[in-house]
């Protein structure tokens, strides 16, 4: 059913550009490292080479806005299997909807997480989740306010591996002349399921930090890095980081500023994790 509602709406998006008061979007791409730890793994650090690519298009419509988003994290693990080493990436889509008023904005999401699971036909495979929730963002100056509440199913092996439960995000954008800074934290908790079933828990926590320089209106350099810990009730844990530089590129009446609400691929990229430390 979630799927079919991402799909009509993307349909309604391009049916009801040409009618839209304005049409923005922006496409990302970030390249450097992704660090990454396991106590599964004879506590080795490592660190391989990884991108993130994103994008997003939306219209608004008097003081209601829908727009999609998009969101590839992936790092190269060769031809090692995940769930021996560490998972090469998650992938998101979503939807959200919502309205303004004046400097704040209400409104909700609803997507898919893709992730790597065993329980795949080549077991390096990637299995699909989903997670919808609320979110709001209210602007005061140059300082920009932002939240959201959601709920993730990202089952990768049935009553085993697998991350159910909520996340909540809270972050904060600022911007000084040609320079942006975002900060944000996300965390969520699957109570029941994780690195296996039966009351077994798991937790991930995320910080992430981005520097923005606006070169001009349709060229903009950032420079990033996010913090991942995966906790578990077991005796495993691990981490996973990237920092990386990159380039955006705004489209339409996009002004530069970054769209803040994005869809998580985090409780898939923690479900598999889930694997790797079983």
């Amino acid at each position: 059913m979630i799927d079919r509602i991402i799909v009509a709406a993307a349909l309604a998006l391009t049916a009801g550009a040409a009618q839209a008061q304005d049409f923005a979007g922006e496409v990302s791409l970030s390249f450097g490292k992704a660090p990454l730890f396991s106590t599964d793994d004879d506590e080795d650090r490592f660190s391989e080479p990884g991108y993130l690519l994103s994008g997003w298009g939306g219209m608004t419509f008097g003081d209601w806005r829908v727009f999609g988003d998009i969101n590839v994290f992936n790092r190269n693990i060769g031809s090692q299997d995940f769930d021996s080493y560490a998972p090469e990436g998650a992938r998101s889509i979503g939807l959200h909807f919502g309205r303004t008023f004046g400097t704040a904005y209400a409104g909700a999401f609803i997507g898919r997480n893709q992730f790597q699971s065993d329980d795949t036909p080549s077991g390096n495979g990637y299995k699909s989740g989903k997670l919808y929730g609320i979110e709001g963002q209210y602007e005061m100056g140059n300082v920009t306010f932002f939240a959201q509440l959601g709920r993730a199913d990202m089952v990768g092996d049935p009553g085993d591996n697998a991350f159910t439960g909520g996340f909540q995000r809270v972050g904060v954008s600022t911007s000084v002349d040609k320079f942006t800074l975002t900060a944000d934290y996300e965390q969520g908790r699957s109570p029941n399921v994780f690195e296996d079933g039966s009351g077994d828990w798991g937790e991930y926590r995320t910080l992430g930090a981005t520097v923005d320089y606006q070169f001009s209106e349709r060229v903009i350099g950032t420079l990033s890095y996010r913090n991942m810990d995966i906790l578990a009730n077991t005796e495993d844990n691990g981490s996973d980081d990237f920092y990386g530089i990159g380039v955006r590129i705004p489209f339409g009446a996009a002004t530069g500023k970054r769209n803040n609400l994005t869809t998580s691929y985090y409780p898939g990229l923690a479900a598999a994790w889930a694997s790797a430390l079983d």
